[in-house]
């Protein structure tokens, strides 16, 4: 594919609200490459999660569009995975079950299904817990269910909405390593948005810092530290860097947003 992969061409939202209305994104252009991996971050309120619905057809712009391999997206799609904050597993069904749950929409036969749901549970390392239901795993290991069924129908992106942000800062860090282990190996393009700097600049190729609201794009960083990445990187010099780059950026714009939200009406 000569094009971008995802496009987001001056997609603009406003929200109606009883004081008038609230304009949450205002001319958002962003285009995802095939295989790539781009983490949104912005200061909190700035329509980050509206972006992510729309990336996914949840939720249509008030105007502009996002086109996928070059058609319309105007509803959700079997080619868009979604991963959410919440724990989305279904506690009636065991990890099998839940990882599988996709395909048996899609009408993938019993046979090439339990060889998909084998991969992806390999892939996410719990293998060995196939038959286990959701209360009997930790909210970890429930989000790597959650991303295996994600996956586990090969979709041409993966938006994730803070996945692992209900976990504690060591397990999202290890679980985001993991997370880029399974992207490498499946080749996935996904887009994640996050509020920890340190996620972002360990697991993105690039990152893109939105503005205070009315949002659009403030800065993109492509992130210089190769694949495959991985928590060794922490401590180095190199990670140091990146990071420092995107927290002045998202600093910046958080200033504004509270500069503008302590304004007197």
């Amino acid at each position: 594919m000569s094009g971008p992969l995802l496009d987001v061409h001056e997609v603009r939202h406003v929200y109606p609200s009883p004081a008038g209305e609230v304009i949450a994104l205002e001319r958002v252009d962003l285009q995802v490459r095939q295989g790539e991996f781009v983490a949104v971050c912005g200061p909190s309120g700035c329509g980050k999660t509206t972006l992510l619905e729309i990336l996914s057809g949840l939720r249509m712009p008030s105007e502009g569009g996002v086109r996928l391999a070059g058609q319309r997206v105007d509803g959700p799609r079997p080619e868009i995975g979604i991963v959410f904050q919440e724990d989305s597993t279904f506690p009636w069904r065991t990890v099998g079950s839940n990882v599988g749950f996709g395909l048996e929409l899609a009408g993938v036969g019993r046979r090439e299904r339990a060889a998909r749901v084998a991969e992806m549970i390999r892939m996410v390392g719990l293998k060995g817990f196939e038959g286990a239901f959701p209360s009997q795993l930790s909210g970890g290991m429930r989000q790597r269910v959650s991303i295996a069924r994600a996956l586990a129908t090969r979709p041409s992106v993966v938006v994730m909405d803070e996945p692992f942000g209900a976990l504690d800062e060591q397990t999202r860090l290890l679980l985001g390593g993991e997370l880029l282990r399974v992207v490498d190996e499946t080749d996935a393009t996904v887009v994640l948005v996050t509020h920890s700097i340190q996620e972002a600049a360990l697991l993105a190729d690039r990152i893109v810092v939105l503005s205070a609201r009315p949002s659009r794009v403030h800065t993109v960083i492509d992130n210089p530290l190769p694949r495959p990445r991985t928590a060794a990187l922490l401590a180095s010099a190199e990670f140091a860097l990146v990071t420092r780059e995107v927290w002045a950026s998202l600093a910046y714009q958080a200033q504004v947003a509270y500069e503008r939200g302590s304004r007197p009406a």
